[in-house]
């Protein structure tokens, strides 16, 4: 249900690129994932090169576009990852205005992270 109010919300260049990063996170229970402009676009194996996800069918340009418009605004989460910050890590915003009249209630873990971390959102319609 949310994820059709999600899709409504946002234009279908959004969509993608959102549903990509939710399934690169929350998929896998956690809060933030250093994704490249490159693993939304062509996808990404892992370690046995099996496919994680298969990327979404759009061109990088586009993606450089719509990406930090997702985070101007505030649906998107993104901070610096790497020795020299020259890579992103990106997360889904809970308290973004897209969730808002819903109850969530989500426990995530980064490997980086032992101690898991819940974020609760209470937000009610208006």
């Amino acid at each position: 249900m949310i994820e059709r109010h999600v899709q409504a919300s946002l234009k279908p260049s959004e969509y993608a690129i959102y549903a990509f990063i939710a399934d690169r996170t929350l998929r896998f229970g956690k809060q933030w994932e250093r994704i490249t402009v490159s693993n939304i676009v062509n996808g990404q194996k892992d370690s046995n090169n099996r496919w994680i996800h298969r990327g979404i069918n759009m061109e990088e340009r586009q993606v450089y576009r719509v990406l930090p418009a997702l985070v101007n605004n505030g649906h998107v989460l993104k901070r610096a990852w790497g020795q020299y910050g020259n890579a992103n890590a990106y997360a889904i915003n809970l308290e973004s205005d897209l969730f808002a009249g819903y109850t969530n209630s989500i426990t995530m873990q980064n490997a980086d992270d032992p101690d898991p971390q819940t974020i609760d959102s209470d937000e009610d319609a208006e």
